[in-house]
């Protein structure tokens, strides 16, 4: 994935898209295995609940729709962002927090981590990884951290 070409993408992204928008090119640039995969999990699972509980859920056609497509692709490697900016023991995070954010945005540390999150994962698709810089940007980090801040089995046992 070329990175200037990332940068200047996602930079037409925040100016002229809306986040429902954002999802939607996420959608759309993913591969057809992509969608197979999500319509097969969601038809597997909804087989396991009762058919009167089935009948409340929304058809399998729902989720490979471009803009759920790309709510769940973003979904499924939320975490894998968060470990590698918010998390204080990263490189990001202390230059962050020593630094400031001009510095972070002014390197491309957004940009480059989460280019590199995608290429681990096997995703090399330099639309997502634009919309998802793009994401994380119009967010900002604090919010994105705030946000998307895993939830741990033992925390929900505490409410």
């Amino acid at each position: 994935m070329d990175e200037d070409e990332i940068e200047r993408e996602s930079i037409r992204i925040i100016q002229t898209l809306s986040d429902d928008e954002i999802f939607s090119n996420i959608g759309q640039s993913s591969p057809q295995s992509t969608r197979d995969l999500i319509y097969l999990v969601h038809d597997f699972s909804t087989k396991q609940l009762p058919y009167t509980e089935r009948k409340a859920l929304p058809s399998p056609d729902q989720k490979i729709k471009d803009k759920e497509v790309g709510i769940t692709v973003f979904e499924s490697i939320k975490r894998v962002i968060y470990n590698s900016l918010c998390n204080p023991e990263s490189e990001i995070y202390k230059t962050w927090f020593n630094n400031g954010m001009q510095t972070v945005l002014s390197k491309g540390y957004i940009k480059s981590c989460i280019v590199s999150c995608l290429i681990n994962i096997g995703f090399g698709v330099t639309m997502i990884a634009a919309s998802i810089v793009a994401l994380v940007t119009k967010f900002g980090i604090e919010v994105y951290c705030e946000k998307y801040k895993p939830i741990y089995i033992s925390d929900i046992r505490k409410q």
